[in-house]
């Protein structure tokens, strides 16, 4: 059997005054370098139909090696800006297993974003499938369970391996320092690029999701302000994430 590329450490949360470029670099030889383009190649070569998981959980902080999602951030500093985010496998003060998405965020040096997305999915998740095999009728649903700190963040996904292909984005709030779930419905996602709406996407292809992120972002779509947004520290913890037929 061929041996798979080695795997590299994601992009950590950088200190505030590593110059921007450089943390740019490191986010972009994550997703992109050659290691990912080999890992990709070898997926690919290999074929494989799209996989759904179990019980509709595509993410479960308590057992994340499941489907192998492999996490990295994506900030502002690749259009200059200084904002800096992290996103750690780890346990709360009640011993609870969490994905702890959290940082710095600011719109100076032009940005005001930060983001986590996972490695291009090889192969891509059926979440029709995955929704199907779940409890429940009824239309195909995302499920989040996150302790956030107020802030209104977005879920998004991806169909495709175009790096700035069409961003499947749905905004949610969150209550500080609580648990609550979020369900956002498939036919709620907008189909954006940069954050705009792009009207001539097709429909998504929940057959073959291919990517995953959180952002938390000054904007909402079409320049419009995220109404919840402030500078400076932000948290939020991930739970899980499941697709359901709601």
């Amino acid at each position: 059997a061929s041996a798979s590329p080695a795997r590299s450490s994601p992009p950590r949360l950088q200190a505030a005054d590593e110059p921007p470029p450089l943390r740019a670099l490191r986010s972009f030889l994550y997703f992109n370098g050659p290691e990912a383009t080999a890992r990709r190649l070898v997926a690919g070569l290999a074929g494989g139909r799209a996989t759904a998981p179990a019980g509709g959980l595509v993410f479960d902080a308590s057992a994340p090696s499941g489907l192998g999602l492999e996490w990295g951030t994506l900030d502002d500093v690749v259009m200059g800006g200084r904002s800096a985010s992290s996103f750690q496998l780890t346990t709360d003060d009640d011993g609870l297993a969490v994905g702890r998405f959290e940082g710095v965020v600011t719109t100076r040096g032009g940005g005001g974003f930060t983001g986590v997305r996972t490695r291009t999915l090889s192969p891509p998740l059926d979440l029709r499938a995955a929704a199907a095999a779940a409890e429940g009728g009824g239309d195909l649903t995302v499920v989040l369970r996150v302790r956030g700190d107020g802030n209104r963040f977005k879920f998004v996904m991806r169909d495709d391996e175009d790096w700035n292909g069409v961003a499947w984005t749905q905004s949610f709030d969150t209550a500080a320092g609580e648990w609550t779930t979020a369900r956002l419905p498939l036919a709620g996602f907008v189909p954006t690029r940069f954050a705009r709406t792009d009207r001539l996407a097709r429909p998504f292809r929940a057959d073959r999701c291919t990517a995953l992120q959180f952002a938390l972002s000054k904007f909402e779509y079409d320049a419009g302000l995220n109404p919840r947004f402030e500078e400076g520290r932000f948290r939020l913890d991930v739970q899980s994430i499941g697709v359901v037929r709601a």
